[in-house]
Parts: C-alpha cells; structure tokens; sequence
C-alpha cells in the first residue's frame, strides 16, 4: 500500500511515483514526477527486503510497495528524465516467469471458462444481481477461437468446398460442415462471452430492433445480444456477475480484463500486435482506436491506486477518424476488433485515465498515447 509522511495530502499532489517490471530485461524502473519544475535533490531509498521504495521530497517522503523484489545496490543512481521526472532501474532479485509474449498459459488468462463453471453456476445481472441462469446448465465447453477457421485453411490440404462454397470465406466454408448452436443444458464460453439457449434463461427482455439487444428485465441494463447464428443468447461477460455455488458470493470483473483476454487470445492465434477496435459498421465507423500492444504483461505499482500492484498490458493508441482508410494503409499487420459500442467508449476511456498514471515523460511515444489495459489474474 502507498503511505506517505509529514505533509499529508499536499504531498501526494505535489510528488507522484510509478514503477513498473520490465521482465525481458530484468529490471523493475521507478519514476518520481513532481509537480513544479525539479529544483531539489531527488533521493529514493529502498525498504530493507527490496520490496517497497521511498522518494524523499521537501516536506516528507512518499512509499510505495515495487512489482517483485529488487536486489538492494550499494548506490541508488537517479538519472533525470525531464524537467518534472526523474527515474531510477533496479535488478529484480529473482528469475519470474511472466508471459512476455502474450500467448503462453492463455486459458490462465481469461476469467470464467468452462473449466471453472459448475452445474450449480448461477449468472447475475452486474448491475442490479436479479439472477438470469440459476444452475439450468450442467455441461460447460470452451468454445474455439473466433479465428479458428483461418487456421484451419492453413492445416487442410483439401478444405470443404462443395457445391456454391468456392467464394465464401474461412468460417462460412467451415460453418457449413461444423455450426455451432445453442443447446439447452449446454453453456458455450469463449474470452469475452457466455452463449446459451434462450429457454434457460429467464428475467430478460429482448429489443426486436437494430442489433436486437438483450436486457435485464428489472433494472433494464444491456447485457448481450440474441446471436441468429448460434440460434440463442450470447452474454457479454463483463456486464454480468458469476457464482459457482449459492453459498459463495458473487464475483465479477471490469470490462478491460475481457478486452485484455480477447487481445491476448489474438495475439496468440494471428501474431499480430496492432488491432483497429471499432463499433458497428466497419464502413459507417467515423471514431476508432488504433491499438499496438506493446507489451503484453507488466507489473506495475502506483502512488495513485490503492493496490499494491497491478497486472497489465501495455497499449500504445491512437484515435483515428477514418478506419477503412487506416486499414487500408496498415493491413497486412493490422488486424479488425470490432467490440460494442459502449465497450469501445470505456476502452477509450480507461486508455485516457490509465495515461495520466504513467509519467508525463513517458506518456507519448513517436506520436503514439501510451496506456494500460488491465488483466485478470495474480499481480504478484
């Protein structure tokens, strides 16, 4: 936890600190932002197990805890990094296995697959916890990637094309052998989604317009869309709460540690770093965000959250005003992620508050944003 001495509350607003774990290189970097210009000596101590630092500032001194233990040097060496920032690098004292890639132990990156799902496992409205699935499902399975079929163009030497296929796409061609629908008893899970017959659900209301969106009957709070493909409901997972047993409480999870599973479930099948996110109609989108992951697991801590620490990707982003144009141009190492409107607004937003955590001097980068998206999962 953050603590802080003599000046209170002034200080945390005049000095600000953020560490993050840089672990390809084994280093954990440590910077100290100041409100006015810095025209005092910076000094950082570290606690004596290397796992919390302190900044010196005049008037008092603010603490707080780093990502992982650091080997304690004989001197601390600050080095300035602008006129508001100063900085200092730290060796971590062990080895950490953290997924620098983005595609290692990716089923232990997502919250709520089937693996974790019971027959006793009761779904909620987020909002208001009116329940909409009360232990009607006793067979969970993990649904495959979204872009399954274009794998499988790669692995088939003779791919399903029969009579009128030869102009459809991947997941058509393969939809046409193998279509996945909604059956009762039976709930369909993949990184951002729960689907399930309509007959298992109850306490919903469906909007017979546009996207046909589905609520929550008593406090009216979207919570999916009825899928024609599939022939049933599919469930944003972000807008609803989860129990595995009606003796436990409700667990439930914000909305960027969906859209961090989902990036990392595309880094993992595609390669691919940078994602056009938009809403609706790829040809009507105006506002969109340009996204290049960074890097897609970090530790961080921070004299503005509570916590102690936090796991997150690192996301680079631009908003852009003409999508199809911006796709053209980046194509072969742009992929489409299209979301639901007000899942792309909140992105847009934690992007923005998440950038003013980051040191002014490191919050742009080649005319990039630089933001964090958190995940789901253990910070230590």
């Amino acid at each position: 936890m953050v603590s802080k001495s003599q000046s209170g509350d002034s200080l945390m607003s005049s000095i600000s600190l953020y560490s993050e774990l840089l672990a390809n290189i084994g280093q954990v970097t440590v910077f100290a932002s100041f409100a006015s210009t810095r025209d005092h000596i910076v000094h950082f101590e570290l606690s004596p197990d290397g796992g919390a630092i302190s900044c010196g500032h005049p008037g008092g001194r603010v603490t707080i805890p780093l990502p992982c233990a650091v080997i304690k040097p004989t001197v601390l060496n600050t080095v300035a990094s602008g006129t508001y920032d100063a900085y200092v690098r730290l060796q971590v004292a062990k080895s950490l296995d953290l997924d620098v890639g983005g595609g290692q132990r990716l089923m232990d990156s997502i919250p709520w697959m089937a693996g974790s799902l019971t027959s006793n496992t009761q779904i909620a409205c987020k909002a208001c916890k009116t329940v909409v699935i009360n232990e009607r499902i006793a067979d969970w399975r993990n649904l495959p990637s979204e872009h399954w079929a274009d794998l499988m163009d790669l692995w088939h030497c003779h791919k399903p094309e029969g009579a009128g296929q030869s102009s459809l796409s991947a997941s058509q061609r393969y939809m046409a052998v193998e279509r996945t629908r909604a059956k009762s008893g039976t709930g369909l899970v993949d990184s951002s989604h729960i689907l399930l017959s309509a007959a298992d659900c109850t306490n919903l209301e469906v909007k017979s317009d546009g996207e046909q969106l589905v609520s929550c009957k008593q406090c009216r709070t979207i919570l999916g869309i009825q899928d024609h493909v599939i022939e049933g409901i599919r469930f944003y997972k972000w807008n609803i709460s989860l129990r595995c047993s009606g003796n436990v409480g409700w667990t439930q999870y914000s909305m960027q540690e969906f859209i961090s599973a989902q990036l990392l479930e595309l880094l993992a099948s595609q390669g691919n770093r940078k994602f056009l996110a938009y809403a609706g109609d790829l040809e009507e989108a105006k506002d969109a965000l340009l996204l290049w992951v960074f890097n897609p697991d970090l530790r961080y801590c921070a004299s503005s959250i509570p916590e102690s620490s936090r796991r997150a990707m690192k996301v680079m982003y631009r908003v852009v005003g003409d999508p199809v144009n911006v796709l053209k141009q980046e194509s072969i190492s742009t992929e489409e992620f299209k979301l639901p409107w007000p899942a792309l607004k909140e992105m847009r937003r934690d992007l923005e508050t998440s950038n003013m955590v980051i040191p002014e001097s490191a919050r742009t980068l080649q005319g990039w944003k630089v933001g964090l998206l958190n995940r789901w999962g253990s910070a230590t």
